[in-house]
């Protein structure tokens, strides 16, 4: 979907500016709705990484619900190689949300698409015609920006945009490192030479998502 704010995609047939307004509201209206569709707090969203041994679950505000590890992953996975399959697991919940975003865009583009463009309307009056272009630039740019937020924070109203430079968290036993930049989660790490002789599947699970937790404070 493209569209220019200062001449509104004219392509000299319609350019009537009541026309043009109800195109982009449309076309705004159909990012709400997919935003919406995408980032609602209920959604769930998982990957696993390759092995399938760790599996990630997120909500549509890209925080993590649960880390499900499966309880041979002694089997399938040398200590060393733990940090790396977390690291998949939850890049590919994030690939599941970003397609489901994208998925509901489409649907919603088809939608809009498939509803009827000419309204009837009623007889003009002298002063109905007239649109303060400069008032539409900014309240569509306002819309965006609204767009953007929704994507981000959803339904939450106490969540706030928050720029931390950079900051590390972890797990009560520290074996679970998550590095948080710009308000994003940048690194996943897990310490084998941390990691408790009698880990089990249970143990590894609890620790990453009490460090996804720690982390969930400071993402934007």
């Amino acid at each position: 979907m493209t569209y220019s704010l200062n001449g509104y995609g004219s392509t000299g047939q319609d350019d009537d500016p009541l026309v043009q307004l109800r195109r982009i509201s449309a076309e705004l209206g159909t990012v709400s709705r997919a935003a919406q569709a995408a980032s609602r707090p209920d959604a769930r969203y998982e990957g696993s990484d390759p092995t399938g041994t760790v599996t990630v679950v997120m909500d549509g505000r890209q925080r993590v619900q649960d880390v499900r590890v499966d309880m041979r992953w002694d089997e399938r996975l040398r200590r060393t190689e733990l940090g790396e399959a977390l690291s998949s697991a939850y890049s590919q919940a994030v690939i599941a949300l970003l397609d489901a975003g994208s998925a509901a865009y489409d649907e919603a583009e088809a939608l809009a698409e498939a509803e009827p463009r000419d309204e009837p309307r009623t007889p003009a009056r002298p002063y109905d015609n007239y649109v303060d272009m400069d008032e539409v630039r900014y309240q569509t740019s306002r819309q965006l920006e609204q767009n953007d937020m929704l994507l981000r924070y959803a339904d939450d109203p106490h969540a706030a945009p928050r720029v931390p430079s950079e900051v590390e968290v972890a797990g009560p036993h520290e074996f679970v490192l998550i590095t948080v930049r710009d308000g994003r989660i940048a690194d996943l790490r897990v310490m084998a030479s941390r990691l408790p002789a009698d880990s089990t599947n249970g143990t590894i699970a609890r620790e990453a998502m009490a460090a996804f937790d720690a982390a969930a404070g400071y993402l934007g």
